[in-house]
């Protein structure tokens, strides 16, 4: 979380910033939403990540669930590393909800980027949980289909 209110979240602010919105309460959805989609590509990398021996998700997590560091080395699945996973997307999606208040309060040129955004990090999430949070064997990715979906969904 630190990680992200020093790279995500600076980036959010500036987006805010070239369209001269200002005020707390949306740069506070902002950064919900900037921590989202940070957590949301940590999460569906891990696959990638393991690859680099990289993992993004915190150690005192991954020790509160039982999991060891060696099982995203081998890459096996287990129920507690399905808890450690249920319990990120959860914590994300929650920060999406809270941050998606943001799009009534931005400018309409930049409403529907935003949307789109929020829907396809959600997206992600949902293809997350229907792989069983199994990502340190798969990548979930959107499909044309998704991004239409999203797209209409943004437009509506």
């Amino acid at each position: 979380m630190d990680y992200c209110t020093r790279s995500a979240n600076p980036v959010g602010r500036l987006v805010l910033e070239l369209f001269g919105v200002r005020d707390a309460l949306t740069i506070r959805y902002s950064d919900a939403v900037c921590t989202a989609l940070q957590l949301t590509n940590f999460y569906q990398d891990v696959s990638i990540d393991i690859q680099k021996n990289r993992i993004y998700i915190s150690l005192d997590e991954i020790e509160k669930f039982g999991v060891s560091l060696n099982q995203f080395q081998l890459k096996e699945n287990s129920p507690n590393l399905e808890k450690l996973l249920k319990y990120q997307v959860d914590r994300t999606k929650d920060l999406f909800t809270q941050g998606q208040n943001i799009v009534d309060r931005l400018p309409a040129n930049l409403k529907k980027q935003i949307k789109m955004t929020i829907l396809g990090g959600v997206k992600i999430l949902d293809k997350i949980e229907y792989l069983n949070y199994k990502v340190i064997n798969y990548r979930p990715k959107l499909s044309k289909i998704d991004y239409l979906k999203i797209f209409i969904k943004a437009m509506i």
